[in-house]
């Protein structure tokens, strides 16, 4: 078990785009209770969540 921590920012105004080549982890079920990666609008994780993804997916 271990959790990678990436910041990443911009300007105000400007967007960031995350894109993966291969996105392959573990789904546990529509909530990502296990394994997932969470891109959140602020740099701790109790700023507004913008996006969660986990498993097999084509549009992340």
């Amino acid at each position: 078990n271990f959790t990678c921590i990436y910041i990443f920012r911009g300007r105000p105004g400007q967007r960031i785009y995350l894109f993966f080549r291969d996105f392959d982890i573990y789904f546990g079920g529509e909530h990502c209770p296990y394994d997932a990666v969470t891109v959140y609008d602020g740099l701790t994780n109790r700023d507004t969540i913008i996006r969660k993804v986990c498993g097999l997916q084509q549009k992340v």
